[in-house]
């Protein structure tokens, strides 16, 4: 699916045109009535996993998410799997490759920047017109230097991100 030229990043719910909780559990309507079973439930099954349907959030194992290609993903940081969509209106995170077993394999809060600190960073990527080059890394994650960050990328360092591309022509 293309990337949405959108004035914010798009999350889970506005990528996939369902809320989480459809998405993991429900899946999409089917014939019948019916629907197919939700992504994460399907994966469980292929890992002969018992997949936690109740959502009981471990509080203490928040992942911090982060912006990437312009949309709101979370990267495990027990296996760093791919990454996986962050969800505004659930913010909970279940690893689809190794489960949490950190949180017990519990699902995990996604904690997102608050909202004055995130209309800083979209002012900052909206100035770039490629939205394959909006990123946005919190502490704790990996960043372009393949280090994990120690501090929350800062809408200054998006600025002089910015200039600096402007003065190279990219």
């Amino acid at each position: 699916m293309p990337i949405e030229l959108t004035t914010a990043p798009i999350d889970g719910a506005g990528y996939f045109r369902m809320d989480y909780e459809a998405w993991c559990f429900k899946g999409r309507p089917a014939p019948g009535g019916r629907f197919t079973p939700g992504i994460l439930q399907n994966l469980a099954e292929l890992d002969h996993i018992v997949f936690p349907v109740e959502i009981d959030v471990d509080d203490s194992k928040a992942i911090r998410a982060q912006i990437h290609d312009w949309r709101w993903v979370v990267n495990c940081d027990n296996c760093r799997s791919d990454w996986s969509f962050a969800w505004f209106d659930n913010p909970v995170y279940m690893c689809p490759r190794c489960w949490n077993p950190a949180a017990g394999n519990s699902w995990r809060p996604i904690e997102f920047p608050d909202e004055v600190t995130r209309e800083a960073i979209y002012a900052e990527l909206n100035e770039r017109p490629d939205v394959t080059t909006r990123h946005w890394i919190p502490a704790g994650a990996i960043g372009a230097d393949r280090k994990v960050r120690t501090t929350d990328e800062t809408a200054a360092e998006l600025a002089a991100e910015n200039a600096e591309n402007l003065q190279a022509g990219d």
